[in-house]
């Protein structure tokens, strides 16, 4: 069977209290791919907001780190990396599921997550 990753983009404040545009999973896949991941509950970026980016584990995240640097997340300008990422750990992008979903996005619950693509892994 077939697992199938939501892939999105979430604004975080990071430690030195910066914004910054970060890419989530929605879970940790059991693969070689969890290895650029790091689970964390990120910090309110707002006292009026609250982060309800996922359904379980207290608000907890799959965030990717930068393989350049593994302190840090990655961020949105570096968007190629995250592609590098994604196919070097022989996982693809489903085009079509990800066309269906962003072009019907009120089936999307959005928390301040915006879409960036579906993978699977390639058999």
């Amino acid at each position: 069977m077939t697992t199938i990753f939501e892939i999105s983009s979430i604004v975080n404040l990071n430690i030195n209290d910066k914004y910054e545009t970060i890419f989530i999973i929605n879970s940790k896949p059991d693969s070689t791919l969890a290895k650029h991941l790091k689970h964390f509950k990120p910090k309110r970026i707002s006292p009026f907001k609250y982060n309800n980016y996922n359904d379980n584990e207290n608000n907890c995240i799959y965030a990717f780190l930068d393989p350049d640097d593994t302190s840090k997340y990655l961020v949105l300008n570096n968007i190629s990396k995250l592609f590098n990422i994604i196919y070097k750990n022989n996982y693809i992008i489903d085009n079509e599921l990800t066309k269906i979903i962003l072009k019907n996005n009120k089936i999307l619950k959005n928390n301040g997550k915006k879409l960036v693509c579906f993978i699977k892994l390639n058999q």
